[in-house]
């Protein structure tokens, strides 16, 4: 079986999820990256534009202050931990999470 492989773009980064602009539509609702762009994670997005660093903590009070949203503190790891695959927040070795881009 022989298969011919075309390669769009920069093959180092094909893998990459950050920028997914050059996925068509069909494809990119098939995707679980998409979950991220939902409401309730572009809320978390949303306070890092009122305060740059935050922790869980303040992530879990905030988005209840704020949009009425109680969460557990595994579904915003989880969520942080998608924007961090991202290339949206890192983390610091203290639990500090900062946002690295504006896009939401």
């Amino acid at each position: 079986m022989n298969m011919k492989v075309t390669r769009i773009g920069n093959p180092k980064n094909v893998f990459e999820l950050g920028d997914i602009t050059d996925i068509p539509d069909d494809l990119k609702s098939n995707l679980k990256t998409m979950e991220s762009t939902c409401p309730k994670t572009s809320n978390i997005l949303k306070l890092f534009e009122i305060k740059s660093e935050l922790t869980i903590d303040e992530i879990l009070v905030g988005l209840y202050r704020m949009f009425g949203h109680k969460k557990t503190r595994v579904w915003v790891s989880s969520s942080l931990y998608n924007l961090s695959r991202k290339k949206m927040v890192t983390k610091s070795d203290s639990g500090v999470y900062k946002r690295l881009s504006n896009r939401s």
